[in-house]
């Protein structure tokens, strides 16, 4: 948001409708989650942060309670919209790392909750992210930048972890490491050993630690005074130290691959290029197929549980859908509540060898379905209704701050029907997915029509009564003894020669020719009839 309010000292941007949006907040929760598990810094790692444009957007965790002892905790909402250009005491070490192309370490500082200090020794590490077509005016300078990737970590306890003062105290060793802060004009001691105070020009060394924007030194002896030995143990403590420091920066690095993680979760692969370069993405497909799903009882769940334990339910259901969605090769479109949104590409937007999206989709939400079925939270079991639909999309992304994959047309609204008016723990389709499904080569799905006191169907809202099926299962087949079978049934039914009329008619064919023929599949986009040509090989 552009829209600007001060509290103090500290500008914000009025962020709401972006930042709380689940398209953008799920996704970041995911990979912010995945990361500080991945770091086994428990306590050390306390919050992982994006901000876009420096607007500090998203934050992980948002209240966290599980890296503090009973009774502290760490809130950041308050600082969502936080703009670390326009803050006084912030934009010095924001410019100068996107100036420098380069990592922003800063700290310690003091995190104070309300009035209580949770975290006496705080370290903040901000890296810079650049994609061409975000710019960004500094001094007159222009710069591709897209935002930052920020961690908050405990010194002390980092510290502590590493053994800084173990190792010191180990060798007899006395240390102290400081950090000068250019934009206050002031050092400060960051670590030190109880008698630091007695190192001197004649019995320590100084060495600069490259490590951040500000200076870092750390001065290192023995109280009696150098002598030879010391330099084995100074060099020691001086890759132990950077060791130390190296840390922080693997896990700046690690979260400067946020950004790409949340593109790709977020919309399809081929769309990222043009978001990057800071062009519109659109494209049409004449045969996506859309997937909608519902948790059954969500509202009145969202009422009765704790907002925690709602959270961790939805948070585990829907990490597990994510997984299913990559499996599949499924684009996530969004979660809005209790709804769950993929699509599935049509057969000329697949690569060569991949499935039709359609057969993506349906094998998704079989998986899907399967899941909810087993799972349980706290004794308490879910259902969902589900269903999709198959037709023409224009799907596009506009590029923003955050930008957002997102698809048109009638068959989206189609698709939110077609699981409104299904059952639960049921899955529906319409007869143009139904044929698709039945056809397709390699999975002979379980496809039963839907029917009510004798009659075929289900009444759609803006289609009329229309026939429908449940997806109920598939099993995989032989791809070529599928796509024979295939053809015969067509021939049978529409009254064309099959494989063995064709054998019998044409006696110049023999093994290994490749015959032909053509099946229609349905009203095309423009009213015509859509035909697929169906091909296979003669076997002897």
């Amino acid at each position: 948001g552009t829209e600007q309010f001060n509290k103090g000292q500290t500008i914000f941007n009025n962020v709401s409708g972006t930042c709380d949006n689940p398209s953008y907040r799920d996704p970041f929760i995911d990979i912010a989650s995945s990361i500080k598990k991945a770091s086994q810094m428990e306590g050390i790692l306390i919050n992982v942060q994006l901000a876009p444009a420096g607007v500090l957007c998203l934050t992980y965790p948002l209240n966290n309670t599980d890296d503090f002892p009973p009774g502290k905790f760490l809130d950041t909402s308050g600082a969502i919209g936080l703009n670390l250009f326009d803050t006084p005491s912030r934009a010095y070490s924001t410019k100068l790392a996107v100036e420098k192309e380069a990592k922003s370490i800063q700290g310690p500082i003091t995190l104070v909750q309300g009035d209580q200090s949770v975290v006496d020794e705080a370290i903040i590490a901000r890296y810079p992210v650049f994609i061409d077509g975000h710019m960004i005016s500094i001094d007159s300078a222009e710069y591709g930048f897209w935002g930052l990737t920020i961690v908050l970590l405990d010194w002390d306890k980092l510290k502590t972890k590493f053994g800084l003062y173990h190792f010191f105290r180990r060798s007899n060793m006395e240390f102290r490491m400081t950090r000068y802060d250019s934009f206050n004009d002031r050092l400060s001691i960051i670590a030190n050993s109880s008698d630091h105070d007695l190192l001197n020009d004649h019995n320590s060394v100084s060495v600069a630690l490259e490590a951040s924007d500000n200076a870092w030194t750390l001065v290192v002896g023995y109280e009696t005074g150098f002598y030879p030995p010391w330099l084995t143990w100074g060099c020691s403590g001086i890759v132990g130290t950077s060791i130390l420091l190296s840390q922080l920066v693997m896990i700046v690095l690690a979260t400067s691959k946020l950004h790409k993680m949340l593109l790709y979760r977020m919309m399809p692969r081929e769309a990222i290029q043009k978001v990057e370069r800071g062009e519109i993405f659109v494209e049409r497909d004449n045969n996506a197929t859309i997937f909608f799903s519902h948790l059954i009882g969500f509202e009145q769940m969202s009422g009765e549980m704790s907002p925690q334990e709602f959270l961790i339910m939805l948070t585990q259901l829907y990490e597990q859908f994510d997984r299913l969605a990559l499996k599949h090769k499924c684009t996530k479109i969004e979660t809005i509540g209790g709804y769950y949104i993929v699509t599935g590409p049509g057969k000329e937007r697949c690569s060569e060898g991949d499935m039709d999206g359609v057969v993506r989709v349906a094998l998704f939400a079989l998986d899907a379905m399967k899941f909810v079925h087993n799972f349980q939270y706290k004794g308490i079991r879910l259902q969902i209704k589900a269903g999709f639909a198959t037709g023409p999309i224009v799907s596009g992304v506009i590029p923003s701050a955050l930008p957002k994959y997102t698809v048109f047309g009638d068959t989206v609204n189609f698709s939110s029907r077609m699981q409104s008016t299904s059952k639960p723990m049921m899955i529906q389709c319409p007869e143009k997915s139904y044929n698709q499904l039945r056809n397709s080569p390699g999975f002979d799905f379980e496809l039963e029509e839907r029917e009510k006191d004798g009659q075929l169907g289900v009444f759609v809202k803006g289609k009329g009564h229309i026939l429908t099926c449940w997806v109920k299962g598939f099993v995989e087949v032989d791809k070529t003894k599928a796509v024979v079978d295939m053809v015969t049934t067509k021939a049978a039914r529409e009254n064309l020669p099959n494989k063995d009329n064709i054998l019998d008619e044409n006696k110049e064919s023999g093994a290994g020719d490749e015959i032909d023929l053509e099946e229609a599949i349905g009203p095309g986009v423009d009213g015509r009839e859509e035909k697929r040509r169906v091909s296979f090989k003669l076997s002897a």
